[in-house]
């Protein structure tokens, strides 16, 4: 019979440390055998934005020859951890399942581009990141020493937003002292730009109106995070005269604290 330990969320960095797997655009990351199969990509382009943006498509393991235990995870509920005679210490490779990320939902669809993972290179600061994820990721590392700077660039360049978010939980160098504060500063900072350098994603967005966003599942408090920061820039998209100021007021605070 299969024994079920529930734990709170604020396990979650524990479990974390050993894999995970993030539920994408409805596919499944998994540990040790990780696996992304998206629709066929499709191809963005503007006359006015600088990049052309596509959707992301992956295949990788970055934790090979990894061995864990199962772990089903509800973002909405505390974590279960579930063992059965199937997963053994003897039986193995075993796998970590963690529930997380993805497009939002709007009007009771699924919105591509609201993604953080979805591919839209966008320059800021002089410098070019594939994904919003990879520019929040790369932000937690601002020093100037020589560990700082080489993996700021390692997680700037990696070839997929799901290697950035790897690459992102090292601690190879110091994690900046004011990143609880200012981390939902940063993630704006990259959404804005993403949209703002890509019109036809930022079309699509002031096209929802003004309904409610439901961020895809997260961890900790993302998922509400995400939400007020997509509404943020939605409301910063429109024009002047078409704002809901009160709203938008309260994203700010919301975001810059």
């Amino acid at each position: 019979m299969a024994m079920q330990i529930h734990i709170s969320l604020c396990a979650f960095s524990f479990l974390t440390s050993h894999a995970v797997l993030g539920l994408h655009a409805g596919n499944l990351y998994s540990s040790p055998h990780l696996t992304l199969n998206s629709a066929k990509p499709t191809q963005f382009s503007h006359s006015a934005a600088p990049f052309a943006s596509r959707r992301c498509t992956m295949r990788e393991n970055p934790w090979p020859n990894q061995q864990v235990a199962r772990v089903g995870v509800n973002m909405c509920a505390p974590i279960a951890l579930r063992t059965s005679p199937s997963l053994r210490p003897a039986a193995a490779p075993r796998r970590c399942h963690v529930l997380m990320g993805g497009p939002a939902r709007i009007r009771g669809r699924s919105v591509e581009c609201t993604d953080n993972f979805y591919e839209a290179p966008m320059e800021i600061g002089g410098l070019t990141y594939s994904t919003c994820e990879h520019y929040f990721q790369a932000m937690k590392f601002t020093g100037d020493d020589e560990a700082s700077t080489r993996l700021r660039e390692t997680i700037r360049t990696s070839p997929t937003a799901l290697k950035a978010w790897y690459h992102g939980q090292s601690r190879e160098a110091p994690i900046r002292k004011d990143w609880e504060r200012v981390k939902a500063s940063v993630m704006y900072t990259g959404v804005a730009a993403k949209f703002a350098q890509h019109p036809q994603l930022a079309a699509t967005l002031v096209a929802t109106g003004s309904d409610r966003i439901r961020a895809a599942i997260s961890t900790d408090d993302w998922q509400e995070i995400n939400g007020y920061i997509l509404e943020r820039v939605r409301e910063e998209l429109k024009p002047e005269d078409q704002r809901d100021t009160a709203r938008l007021e309260e994203l700010v605070r919301e975001i810059d604290g």
